[in-house]
């Protein structure tokens, strides 16, 4: 639900922007002092939601609603006679459309977490292959860590499979089969600590690294 909000709030403010850029000297310049100070407001509220907030993959709406105000007022600030530096500033804020053309997943995941670096977490499988934790972005609200492969292409980075459930966060993992034509096969390590006992536990998945060819006519002599 939060990734079609962020969507729909991320296109509205940019539109309401544009459209305050050729009609802002017609509004009343209190408007611009009072967007202002909701941003101001929101960005209050994110830090607090950012100290105090302990989840492991936290979610900060107070940040999206801030980054959004921030794009409206700087369409407001570059429509009116206002101060430069508030140009350059809230001008950042609407920069943000290069980002969303140029990867709309990496900037849809930075609105909702407040973080930059998406792939800080990829475990190298074998060749330009990696493991990743699925995308707050895209993952559903269920309490399962789900995990997806990747391929590295340079700057760029392919998705090769998506849900991919080793039943816990993985502490290491082991290629047990690769073919890059077909298919690899991992095995996972997960643990869980209790007061009496620290377990560990594996999974093994195969993964396909090539899509299923559909409507194919096998030939048998």
């Amino acid at each position: 639900m939060l990734l079609y909000a962020t969507i729909i709030g991320y296109i509205i403010s940019n539109i309401i922007a544009l459209a305050l850029v050729f009609t802002g000297k017609k509004l009343n310049p209190g408007i611009f002092k009072m967007l202002a100070a909701l941003h101001l407001l929101f960005g209050m509220l994110f830090v607090f939601s950012l100290v105090t907030n302990k989840e492991e993959s936290p979610r900060y709406v107070s940040f999206l609603v801030f980054f959004c105000i921030g794009i409206i007022t700087g369409g407001l600030a570059l429509g009116t006679n206002t101060h430069i530096a508030w140009k350059i500033y809230f001008g950042i804020y609407c920069l943000s459309i290069f980002a969303f053309i140029l990867s709309p997943s990496w900037l849809l995941n930075f609105l909702m977490t407040a973080n930059i670096n998406r792939h800080k977490d990829m475990i190298p499988v074998r060749n330009n292959y990696y493991l990743e934790r699925q995308s707050s972005a895209f993952k559903s609200e269920e309490t399962v860590m789900k995990y997806k492969l990747i391929e590295k292409k340079g700057m760029f980075h392919k998705t090769i499979a998506r849900d991919l459930n080793f039943k816990g966060r993985l502490d290491s993992m082991k290629v047990l089969s690769f073919d890059e034509r077909k298919s690899v096969l991992v095995r996972g390590y997960t643990s869980a600590t209790s007061f009496v006992e620290d377990k560990i536990d594996s999974t093994d998945v195969t993964i396909e690294l090539l899509p299923a060819k559909k409507n194919v006519i096998e030939r048998r002599l």
